[in-house]
């Protein structure tokens, strides 16, 4: 059976998160804290996932940080294409600040202080 090959054009995912660095910051793209995108499908066309992470990010020219701070809460959609290959967020809109994000604890965050 042959492999699964890349999917034509990007896949979007709807992906939530926290503002840690504007562009113009010291970073061309957008820094987020971002939830877990259980369904991101890799380059073979496999849905394997990606954990919760920090990333900078590229902004499409459809994407406006206008009026976004560090520290908001955004949803935003991220284009992933593996045959270019490129990824870039292509639309980021401010979340209400109550709203409570999910980024998983990750065995290095569990640790207690002195690593007992």
């Amino acid at each position: 059976m042959a492999a699964k090959s890349a999917p034509a054009g990007p896949r979007r995912y709807a992906v939530r998160g926290e503002v840690l660095r504007l562009p113009g910051q010291g970073e061309a793209g957008l820094t987020v804290r971002h939830e877990a995108v259980p369904n991101l499908v890799d380059m073979e066309g496999k849905v394997v996932g990606m954990e919760s992470m920090t990333m900078s990010l590229p902004l499409a020219a459809s994407a406006s940080t206008r009026g976004l701070a560090v520290g908001d809460k955004i949803a935003f959609v991220l284009a992933v294409d593996w045959v270019k290959p490129s990824i870039a967020v292509e639309r980021i809109e401010r979340l209400p600040p109550e709203t409570v994000l999910d980024f998983g604890v990750t065995t290095r965050e569990a640790a207690p202080a002195g690593g007992r």
